[in-house]
This record gives C-alpha cells, sequence and structure tokens, in this order.
C-alpha cells in the first residue's frame, strides 16, 4: 500500500472470492474514514476476481463519492476487467 496525502494505491493480489469479500471491503472502507479520498487498486496480480469480490468496490466507490473522492482500478487482467463490466463497473479498469 502506498499512502501519498489523500490519495492510496492498494495492490491486492491472489484470488478475491466471496470468501475475501468482507474482509476486503473492510480493509477499504477504514481507508476512506481514515481520510483516503482518491483510491487506485491496482489488479495486476489478481488471478481470479469474483463477482463478490468485484462488487466490493461499489460500496468502496459510494463511500468515496460521498466525500468528493474517486476510484481507480488497474492492471485488471482481461477475465478480471470482464467481471468487472459484467457488474458495470467497466468505465473504472479504463
Amino acid at each position: 500500500m502506498l499512502v501519498t496525502g489523500c490519495l492510496v494505491r492498494v495492490s491486492l493480489r491472489g484470488e478475491i472470492t466471496s470468501r475475501q469479500a468482507d474482509s476486503l471491503a473492510a480493509q477499504l472502507r477504514g481507508l476512506v474514514q481514515d481520510g483516503c479520498r482518491h483510491l487506485i487498486v491496482d489488479l495486476s496480480e489478481v488471478t481470479y476476481l469474483a463477482r463478490e469480490g468485484a462488487g466490493v468496490f461499489f460500496g468502496t466507490l459510494r463511500a468515496l463519492r460521498e466525500v468528493g473522492g474517486s476510484l481507480a482500478v488497474r492492471g485488471a487482467c482481461p477475465r478480471s476487467a470482464a467481471t468487472l463490466h459484467c457488474l458495470g463497473m467497466g468505465r473504472l479498469a479504463e
């Protein structure tokens, strides 16, 4: 994790399944509560992104928008990008 002022870059790796979704959601929510306003999530080392795992980004985006912030997803492999797109979050990964 790289923190610069209110910009945070988080690098995730491995599989993000429904098992990890609650923990990931809590961690990202904690970042926003601690003052993060702009979040970049790096998925370049994520091997599998389940719908439930990707869904975590909905809540994070909502929380960031409430405080005038933003969320960007970078490095998503084609399969992960397709999952984001299916959930209507393809713009985050552009």
